[in-house]
């Protein structure tokens, strides 16, 4: 099969529509191959909730995206990449952009999805955020939904160290819509526009966007070259 689109960081959401490949590089792909490591890891607590239970479809490719993507220069008419974007500091992310923006053919379409910076602080100005407690300060609250923090000092540094080793690790950076709009712009795309749930130039956006995280999302596509 000839590989004309990408979803990257795919986890359990794959697209199997022809000339599709679904990458990531989570353990938890190649926890899945290791049925009695993965029962222990989870026992452990060493990997997300619910994680080791996770089947992985067969036909997702186990590769590290961040250092680079595998496929020729202007092979691809798409790039779909949905909450991988904020777990890579910025030097890696706007490395990701430019090879995103490498492999795409001059009218290749790129999507990226990570959570709305912007609609997160509207919601803590309002004091509307939600919390699985009702005692939990709106500060509080703020910091645990960016996932930029954790308070897990509590924990053994080996302990700290295996989380994020095992897929635990938290987001490195935040996007609002005009923060990644420039990332776009800076990787060289000259299109770039802000999208909705399932609103895309990209076919069958509806395997790809979950609904599960419609409306906590930001959704940016970028087109390389328009008019060639």
């Amino acid at each position: 099969m000839k590989v004309t689109a990408v979803n990257v960081g795919c986890g359990s959401n794959v697209c199997e529509l022809s000339g599709w490949e679904n990458i990531d590089n989570s353990p938890g792909l190649w926890l899945s191959k290791h049925p009695f490591i993965r029962h222990v890891s989870g026992w452990a607590g060493l990997v997300p909730e619910g994680g080791a239970s996770v089947r992985w479809p067969r036909c997702v490719r186990m590769h590290n995206a961040a250092k680079g993507l595998p496929y020729a220069d202007s092979s691809l008419l798409y790039v779909y990449a949905s909450h991988f974007l904020e777990h890579l500091p910025q030097d890696t992310a706007r490395h990701f952009l430019r090879e995103c923006f490498r492999v795409l053919t001059a009218s290749g379409i790129l999507r990226v999805v990570v959570p709305d910076l912007g609609l997160l602080c509207q919601q803590y100005m309002k004091g509307t955020l939600e919390s699985p407690s009702d005692d939990e300060l709106n500060a509080d609250r703020f910091l645990r939904r960016t996932c930029l923090v954790a308070d897990d000092e509590a924990e053994r540094t080996w302990v700290r160290a295996l989380r994020r080793l095992l897929g635990r690790d938290r987001h490195h950076w935040m996007y609002d819509e005009g923060s990644l709009i420039a990332r776009f712009r800076e990787a060289g795309f000259t299109s770039v526009v802000r999208r909705s749930f399932r609103d895309s130039l990209i076919p069958d956006i509806s395997l790809l966007d979950v609904p599960a995280r419609a409306s906590e999302s930001l959704y940016v596509e970028g087109q390389k070259w328009v008019g060639r």
